[in-house]
């Protein structure tokens, strides 16, 4: 099979690229810069120069294909959770990088709750979606649920780590936010504060990913497996 990958320079993308051609896929991958994909030239895959951040938000480009859905376009969608893995380097790959190696001096929303699912199980999950999804069928790719303060918990126990303490209240949070780059670092926290506080102020992202393993076959591994992996990746 030929496949087109957008995104393969991307923390999923990437897992998705490798096993595609682990598989024996050709795959076609859209890069902004073939300069800085070269693990996707060793991987053998064929690089498009192109640029599809000028248009297109995922919110919106999920709209654009449920509309093309109902004009009859042979489209599976996926929803992932809360990803995670060796080599992350998003909000939640830094809270789990700090509460490791014990430089996260307090929690930040830590009722924020989340499905969180191994970089490599989603990106199992969406090779699943694409050879035994039914067209115009949407599939949560997830895993187990959790909040932000478990996950640090579980983080710091696994890391012999002591957790935080203190939980910094969400009103100082925002009031620190134009100051990201510098509080950050000190507390522990990505420098990004507003990303951060936008994403999960007051947000609860359950979902159910039951349909995936129904009808998919999805079988992610546990939070505890997964971080022990990912900790043990990390050194």
């Amino acid at each position: 099979m030929k496949a087109f990958l957008t995104g393969a320079t991307g923390f999923i993308g990437g897992h998705v690229a490798r096993m595609l051609r682990e598989r024996g896929d050709e795959v076609v991958a859209l890069v902004r810069s073939p300069r800085k994909a070269a693990a996707l030239t060793e991987l053998g895959c064929e690089l498009v120069e192109g640029d599809l951040s000028d248009d297109e938000t995922k919110f919106r480009a999920h709209e654009v294909a449920e509309d093309r859905v109902a004009k009859g376009a042979p489209i599976v969608i996926v929803q992932p959770g809360a990803v995670y893995g060796p080599g992350d380097h998003s909000e939640i790959g830094t809270m789990i990088d700090q509460a490791r190696s014990g430089k996260l001096k307090a929690k930040m929303f830590p009722e924020t709750g989340f499905v969180f699912g191994h970089v490599e199980d989603i990106a199992g999950g969406i090779l699943l979606a694409h050879d035994r999804g039914e067209v115009g069928q949407r599939y949560i790719l997830a895993g187990e649920k959790g909040t932000m303060g478990q996950l640090v918990d579980r983080v710091s126990a696994l890391s012999g780590r002591k957790p935080p303490a203190v939980t910094l209240p969400a009103a100082l949070m925002k009031l620190s936010a134009p100051f990201g780059s510098l509080v950050g670092p000190l507390l522990g926290f990505p420098p990004n504060l507003r990303e951060l506080i936008r994403s999960s102020d007051g947000v609860t992202c359950w979902a159910s990913d039951d349909k995936a393993r129904r009808e998919l076959g999805f079988a992610p591994r546990d939070l505890e497996t997964g971080l022990r992996q990912t900790l043990g990746a990390s050194g």
